[in-house]
């Protein structure tokens, strides 16, 4: 796909060796999601969508990690204060 005059490949950085197996971080995400979901609460749906796009942009497995840990803290704060 051609955006803007660049290649953009749209799989996950982590996944381009082909396999279809999400991350880590996908899978917290995706637990994130539907927790919220279930409890029908916004934070937690958003930092789970958050988390299971954070791999499409960022390609440092480290600096993934950290960025969905920061994004974990911040769904446990805003649950905890009642958003």
């Amino acid at each position: 796909m051609i955006v803007e005059g660049r290649d953009f490949d749209p799989t996950p950085a982590r996944n381009r060796r082909g396999d279809n197996r999400l991350s880590g971080d996908q899978k917290a995400g995706l637990g994130y999601f539907i927790y919220g979901k279930k409890q029908q609460s916004v934070s937690p749906i958003v930092g789970g969508i958050l988390m299971m796009t954070v791999s499409y942009f960022i390609a440092s497995a480290l600096l993934m990690s950290l960025l969905s840990l920061g994004i974990a803290g911040g769904v446990y704060i805003l649950v905890k204060r009642g958003y």
